[in-house]
């Protein structure tokens, strides 16, 4: 599906890869683990072709659709969270995207402004919106942002159960859930 080959970036004297190669196939669940600064944000935006390597080739087809969760929410503060989850893909409604919402946000959060939230309950809110739209692959940058154990455990079972056959890629500082089968860089 998306092929990175002999990938390099660099900012100023920093080496962030060289040489780094990785497929990604339908239905593969990839974590992409280590400290800040250490290059998984731009790894997932070249997977994204967002940005570009300094080097190397990105191979994927270009009819390929993609979902992100970015490091930043990116919702619309006076939206509330039915309106943010809506702006993913018109073919749901807001009776589906209230639905959806309680899986992971108590009800009576749901109605108000993204602004009046939590930092985690917005992050919930940036997760099913991009797991509501139709994706080929999903890419989430830090999706567990705000969230305690328990509620990420939550959210990462509603992930895999959304993701279906998808490709799923995830960006975390550590990992220690149990998500079955996955591969680790």
């Amino acid at each position: 599906m998306i092929e990175l080959k002999n990938i390099s970036k660099c900012f100023g004297e920093k080496h962030i890869f060289e040489g780094f190669d990785i497929m990604i196939d339908d239905g593969d669940f990839i974590i992409l683990c280590g400290e800040s600064g250490a290059g998984k944000t731009t790894l997932l935006n070249i997977i994204a072709g967002l940005e570009k390597a300094d080097s190397g080739e990105r191979n994927a087809p270009d009819d390929m659709r993609m979902s992100m969760v970015f490091q930043e929410d990116r919702l619309c503060a006076e939206f509330n969270a039915v309106n943010n989850v809506c702006l993913a893909t018109e073919e749901i409604s807001q009776d589906d995207a209230a639905r959806e919402l309680e899986k992971l946000l108590p009800k009576d959060r749901i109605g108000r402004k993204v602004k009046d939230l939590s930092g985690g309950e917005k992050r919930r809110v940036a997760v099913v919106r991009a797991m509501m739209h139709p994706a080929d692959i999903y890419l989430l940058d830090e999706p567990f942002l705000g969230m305690d154990a328990s509620l990420r455990g939550e959210t990462l079972r509603y992930i895999l159960e959304k993701k279906g056959e998808s490709a799923l890629v995830i960006t975390a500082h550590e990992w220690n859930e149990d998500a079955g089968k996955r591969r680790y860089l």
